[in-house]
């Protein structure tokens, strides 16, 4: 993101950052903004909540997102500057969310906090330096025409799309582009970034060194990590977030993942929603301390995390985990070798609301079948399952055949999880298996 299109707020909230005593920026905020969701959100006003008091909230969860996203809109939203955001959602239920200036400001200056902090990269040199985002441009409502100027012009930033379709050719292509623009630090989806070093492994192919690439939206495995740091020369690390909450944690060199309790306030939570202990596996339920546009409060982000045992070595006194779980996005393989990545099936399931929850899984490289929830009261267009064949059949081959289920309740993975696509083929070819 090119600075001057978000103004200057964010330099002074990072120095707040950098100069608060431990949890009062959280505190503060969390107080503000439960205040705020009271007396300003209608979804809030109607629980008849008394007091602003965290655990007085119910958890949100993305289908009470969905129908009540006007509800959820503050009502001084005119008096705003807010943009529109997408997400495919890492479980199959697309939602969109509202986010006013202060979210982008406090996201853009935790990005540069750990970027100076963890990394070593102060922000002065970080908008310096050339950069590649294997990464997909969402498209979003709101003033980045700026934005999108900046970066034509000053050409530090070149993207690779990450949901083309991955063959040989691609894969060459992307290496080239990475060594012609050499950049300093590489944003990748981390199973692209895995597929573009085995092929340039494989075919012994010299790739520009970075000083240091970050990874996210998708699990990064340990066998994953080593791949990509033998093949372009340097650390990997991993960084967890969303579109509907922002920033919420990223690896520091040691290799825990802090939380910026400073952006999110971020609860780990056993299945009665109590805390989890340190060292086990809970729901990631998060609340975004700077969005007034659209509070979401303590909303159940889908994910799984471990909550760290002891202190970082790096001592850091942000919260820690030692791992996110459940976080996976598989590619599709075709019946030519070629690589399909998941995240198109995003898109082409995104605009059917007539779908509240959806599963698709490639049983093999010529069956993918698709098991679907439908919203309530909403009957199913014939033309849209036609239209979503040819989609998915232009994507993987004539030969493929699709299977249609309408369920009670989509799969969910071995740890629980909802995924919104699995592929047994690529597990068996990458020895990667959905949690």
């Amino acid at each position: 993101m090119i600075a001057t299109s978000l103004g200057s707020e964010w330099r002074g909230h990072l120095q707040e950052i950098e100069t608060s005593a431990s949890g009062v920026i959280e505190q503060q905020s969390l107080d503000q903004l439960l205040t705020h969701a009271l007396k300003h959100v209608p979804y809030y006003r109607d629980l008849g909540i008394s007091e602003a008091r965290l655990d007085a909230f119910p958890l949100l969860g993305r289908r009470t997102l969905r129908m009540q996203y006007e509800n959820l809109k503050s009502d001084d939203l005119d008096s705003r500057r807010w943009r529109k955001a997408s997400t495919g959602g890492s479980t199959g239920e697309p939602v969109w969310v509202i986010h006013d200036r202060k979210f982008s400001q406090w996201d853009y200056a935790t990005d540069m906090y750990y970027m100076s902090t963890f990394y070593g990269m102060p922000y002065q040199e970080y908008l310096r330096n050339r950069r590649a985002a294997i990464w997909h441009r969402h498209r979003r409502t709101g003033a980045t025409a700026m934005h999108r100027l900046g970066v034509r012009l000053l050409g530090q930033l070149i993207y690779i799309e990450p949901y083309e379709t991955i063959t040989g050719e691609k894969l060459d292509e992307h290496v080239r582009r990475i060594n012609k623009h050499k950049p300093a630090i590489i944003l990748a989806y981390a199973g692209t970034a895995f597929e573009i070093a085995k092929h340039a492994l494989r075919r012994g192919m010299a790739v520009h060194k970075p000083r240091f690439i970050l990874t996210s939206v998708e699990m990064l495995y340990p066998g994953m990590r080593a791949t990509i740091q033998e093949a372009f020369g340097c650390p990997v690390y991993n960084r967890y977030g969303a579109t509907e909450t922002g920033r919420i944690a990223a690896e520091c060199p040691e290799g825990k993942l802090h939380v910026f309790s400073f952006n999110n306030h971020v609860e780990v939570l056993n299945s009665d929603n109590s805390p989890t202990l340190p060292g086990d596996v809970g729901r990631v339920v998060v609340t975004p301390l700077h969005n007034h546009a659209m509070p979401l409060i303590r909303y159940d982000i889908g994910d799984l995390a471990r909550v760290s045992s002891k202190p970082c070595d790096c001592g850091r006194c942000l919260p820690c985990w030692d791992e996110i779980v459940g976080r996976v996005s598989h590619l599709f393989v075709r019946s030519d070798g070629g690589l399909v990545s998941t995240d198109n099936f995003i898109y082409m399931f995104h605009e059917h609301a007539w779908i509240m929850q959806y599963h698709v899984l490639q049983e093999d490289v010529d069956l993918i079948r698709i098991s679907y929830t439908r919203t309530p009261g909403v009957p199913v267009p014939v033309q849209n399952i036609d239209t979503l064949n040819h989609a998915i059949q232009n994507a993987m081959g004539e030969p493929c055949r699709i299977v249609w289920k309408e369920v009670s309740q989509v799969p969910k993975s071995p740890v629980g999880k909802h995924l919104h696509v699995r592929s047994l083929v690529w597990e068996a070819q990458s020895g990667i298996e959905a949690h």
